[in-house]
């Protein structure tokens, strides 16, 4: 979760008018999951009050395809082997939650 002002800045933007909270990056659920964002809201009275919310921002999973953690095999094998025979394995892996 983010805990400094910094973190904040630097992945969302909020607008000062509207309150409107944008991305200023591309999100990786597979990196992050929840996001913890500070914020504050200042009146203009003659004795400036504030007040500090916690909003939280939860990054949804999209299904990416997997990948193969190779991008070129070989396998070699004689000839005439029996049918059945193991030549080779590939993996793949998918980063996605549950998936």
């Amino acid at each position: 979760m983010l805990n400094s002002f910094v973190d904040q800045v630097r992945n969302f933007a909020i607008h000062p008018d509207t309150g409107w909270i944008s991305a200023r990056v591309t999100f990786d659920r597979e990196q992050k999951q929840m996001y913890r964002v500070t914020v504050s809201a200042v009146d203009h009275g003659a004795n400036p009050k504030s007040t500090n919310a916690v909003v939280m921002v939860e990054v949804l999973d999209k299904n990416e395809p997997p990948r193969f953690p190779a991008s070129y095999r070989v396998f070699v094998t004689d000839e005439n082997i029996p049918m059945g025979t193991v030549v080779g394995r590939v993996l793949a892996l998918d980063g996605d939650q549950g998936k």
